[in-house]
């Protein structure tokens, strides 16, 4: 305990003006004050003054339990005005410096970004300190060279008043600082959500800090609340690989409401040290979704072993562009099935990327394709809206849904079905008829480009997969389509009982070169031009 003196009451004591005035100018907090309160001879005077050290401390270390405001210490702290003071200080300057950086052995040189305006502090480490008082957003660049390579600790404060309106610009960041080691305390209680609702930004905080290793501080971002802002994550630790264990269940807890543009645009990306991403970790999210939301979130995050069920339960609305691209992508490490009840409820039409690559290269997914997966997707497909969802996935298991596209229903788009079970040779049996049924329309350009390459274990069709299309042949269109699934038995693909290269017998390899190269299985391969792969 930081009040200490004699035992024995020593007259006029502490000024709360002086305590207030501390607190409010070197450190931006406003705490309760009576300027008629000017006899602190009285020991319930003092207990006041210390309600106002409960309320700083609560306000700037997320305390809310601290009760320094008990008679004892109102006592023992009555007894000397000069350590009384001394003391509340260094309590406050504690508080102002919540935030702390232990740096590499070689550090010669610290540099940091700032783009909020407020009063800050930084402590070097090495016995000197800056007092940063900013009336500006601008982002502004600060450093440090230190006399000697060393390690050093780094401590920071202040409070933010005021945030960049860039959406590209963070309020603090030390974007490619190769010399943080570890960090700890919390960035939120210095740039924390503003009294008017005005965010910070932490984009590409630390990005780029290959060095950092540890675990993420679980308060890291304690006293951002309430609705998040466009890119408010956006690649906050993209490539800081010396991560290590699970993501703290409580780092966003504070941030509740809808989703924005790229919130957690590749937050985590090629963070391969992670292992474990809990069930609750976006469990203030929900609303409709929204563009980029959860575009590279976890990719390359080899480390991790499981995606949790009902991670993105919150979300729920009509689908938004690349909502959910590339959210898992090279997630090698993954292992068991993909949940039932991954995403939230949609409702509403198909969206460009919407789930363009997001497990693409989960080489460890087992399990089957959950039927509901897309359920409640309802309208014309997009451009790329599948493009490599389940690319290289190879350990997934069973049959394709029948139902898994039900809802798509429209004119092809450009690569809607671009590699989207190419390298899944894990899936067996016969693709289920209507599969695409509710396609149709003139062709896209590499509207099926791939979509079942190198799927081996696919044996056959059970009918016609695909619904009614119709007109010139496009580029790319069923490209290698089925090329290498050596098991295809029965008859080929087939569009209201015509062969497909019936129904394009003038389409070029350019358009739909080996579709059904080596699928010797096929009854009619013998029959199939030579430009589709077949043996004629």
């Amino acid at each position: 305990m930081v009040f200490l003196g004699s035992a024995v009451y020593a007259g006029p004591v502490v000024n709360v003006g002086y305590i207030h005035d501390l607190i409010a100018q070197k450190w931006g907090v406003e705490v309760p004050y009576n300027q008629e309160l000017t006899d602190l001879s009285v020991v319930a005077n003092m207990e006041y003054l210390l309600a106002a050290i409960d309320v700083a401390n609560k306000k700037l270390n997320g305390w809310p339990t601290t009760s320094y405001a008990r008679t004892e210490y109102a006592t023992t702290a009555a007894a000397d005005s000069v350590a009384t003071n001394e003391a509340v200080e260094t309590l406050i300057k504690y508080m102002g410096a919540p935030f702390k950086i232990k740096t590499t052995e070689d550090t010669v040189e610290f540099s940091l970004t700032i783009s909020a305006k407020g009063k800050f502090y930084i402590n070097w480490g090495d016995g000197k300190e800056d007092v940063i008082d900013r009336d500006d957003t601008n982002e502004t660049l600060y450093s440090h060279t230190y006399e000697l390579p060393g390690a050093y600790d780094i401590e920071m404060g202040g409070k933010a008043t005021a945030y960049s309106s860039s959406n590209t610009v963070a309020a603090v960041s030390f974007k490619d600082n190769v010399n943080i080691k570890k960090v700890s305390g919390s960035l939120g209680y210095i740039f924390s959500t503003l009294a008017n609702g005005g965010q910070p930004k932490f984009y590409s905080t630390f990005a780029g800090n290959t060095a950092l290793e540890g675990q993420i501080p679980p308060a890291l971002f304690y006293g951002v609340s309430g609705k998040p802002t466009k890119n408010m994550f956006y690649a906050t630790f993209s490539g800081a690989t010396g991560l290590r264990g699970a993501v703290p269940e409580e780092l966003f807890e504070g941030v509740v409401g809808e989703p924005m543009e790229g919130v957690f645009y590749r937050t985590f990306e090629n963070c391969a040290g992670l292992t474990t991403v809990p069930g609750n970790l976006f469990a203030g999210i929900s609303g409709p979704p929204a563009r980029d939301m959860f575009h590279g979130t976890f990719s390359g995050c080899t480390g991790i072993s499981e995606i949790p069920n009902g991670l993105f339960a919150g979300i729920n609305g009509a689908p938004a562009q690349r909502m959910y691209n590339a959210t898992f992508y090279g997630c090698t490490g993954l292992r068991g099935s993909i949940p039932d009840a991954l995403f939230g409820v949609f409702d509403g039409a198909p969206q460009e990327l919407m789930f363009g690559n997001t497990f693409f290269s989960c080489k460890g997914l087992t399990g089957a394709i959950p039927a509901n997966l897309f359920a409640g997707i309802n309208g014309s497909p997009a451009k790329r809206m599948f493009e490599g969802t389940f690319n290289s996935c190879a350990a997934l298991e069973y049959q394709v849904p029948a139902t898994l596209f039900a809802g798509i229903a429209g004119v092809p788009a450009e690569k809607m079905f671009y590699n989207t079970f190419a390298g899944c040779s894990g899936l067996s049996g016969n693709l289920p008829g209507g599969l695409f049924g509710g396609i149709y329309g003139p062709p896209a350009v590499q509207m099926f480009y791939r979509t079942f390459f190198n799927c081996s274990g696919l044996t056959g069709f059970d009918g016609e997969i695909f619904g009614k299309i119709q007109g010139d042949a496009q580029s790319g269109m069923f490209m290698e389509m089925f090329y290498r699934a050596y098991d295809l038995s029965g008859p080929s693909a087939t569009i209201e009982g015509v062969y497909l290269y019936d129904i394009w017998p003038d389409a070029t390899n350019a358009q739909v070169g080996n579709m059904y190269k080596d699928d010797t299985g096929l009854d009619d391969y013998a029959n199939i031009p030579s430009v589709w792969g077949g043996g004629k």
